[in-house]
C-alpha cells in the first residue's frame, strides 16, 4: 500500500513518517477525491408518543394482585391499579426478619462474653489449661463478632425502613359503608 516514497496514498503525506515540509511534490500526487471514508450513522427508530409499560395494563395483572394492590388504596384517577405493596417482596420480608434477629443475637452474644469474662468461669473451676484456652478463644471471638452483628442488624433495619419510606405513597381515605363496600 505504499509507493516508492514510503508514503501511504490513502493518507495525507504531512502526517506520515519521512515527510519534509519543504517538498511539495508528494502532496500533489495524493488524489483529492480520496478522503477518509465516513460511517453513516445508524437510523433511529421513531419514538412512540406514549410509552406503555406492561405493569400499567390492568388486563396483564392477575386478579389476586389486582385485588391486593387496589383494596386499600382504591383505583387512581388514571384507571390503572396501584403498585403492589412492598411487603409482597420475599427478600424485603426476609431482611425485615434478619435485621432484628442479628441485633438480638449480637446483644446476646456480647452479654454472654461479658458474663464469661468477668464472672471467673473461665479461669477458675475444674477446667484444665487447654479447656481454659479454648474458652478464652471463644470469648474473644464472641467479643469481636457481637458488635459487628449489632451494627449489621441495625443497618439492615434502617435500610428496610428507608426502602419502605421511599416506596410509600399516601393513599386516599376509604371508609366502609353500611353494605360493607368501600367508599372513597
Amino acid at each position: 500500500m505504499s509507493d516508492e516514497g514510503g508514503f501511504d496514498p490513502r493518507y495525507s503525506p504531512e502526517f506520515q513518517r519521512g515527510y519534509e515540509p519543504g517538498s511539495r511534490g508528494r502532496t500533489d500526487e495524493v488524489p483529492k477525491s480520496h478522503s477518509p471514508s465516513r460511517v453513516a450513522p445508524m437510523p433511529v427508530a421513531p419514538v412512540p408518543d406514549r410509552v406503555v409499560h406492561p405493569a400499567d395494563e390492568p388486563d396483564q395483572l392477575d386478579s389476586v394482585s389486582a385485588i391486593d394492590a387496589g383494596d386499600a388504596e382504591g383505583v387512581p384517577d388514571g384507571g390503572s391499579l396501584a403498585e403492589p405493596r412492598p411487603w409482597r417482596n420475599p427478600y424485603l420480608v426476609s431482611l425485615a426478619v434478619i435485621g432484628p434477629a442479628m441485633t438480638i443475637a449480637g446483644v446476646t452474644l456480647f452479654r454472654w462474653a461479658v458474663t464469661q469474662m468477668y464472672s471467673g468461669q473461665i479461669s477458675g473451676g475444674t477446667s484444665t489449661t487447654e479447656e481454659a484456652r479454648a474458652d478464652w478463644i471463644w470469648v474473644q471471638v464472641a467479643w469481636g463478632i457481637a458488635p459487628l452483628l449489632c451494627i449489621a442488624g441495625v443497618l439492615t433495619v434502617i435500610g428496610v425502613v428507608f426502602f419502605l419510606a421511599t416506596r410509600w405513597t399516601p393513599g386516599s381515605r376509604t371508609t366502609v359503608n353500611a353494605n360493607g363496600e368501600l367508599d372513597a
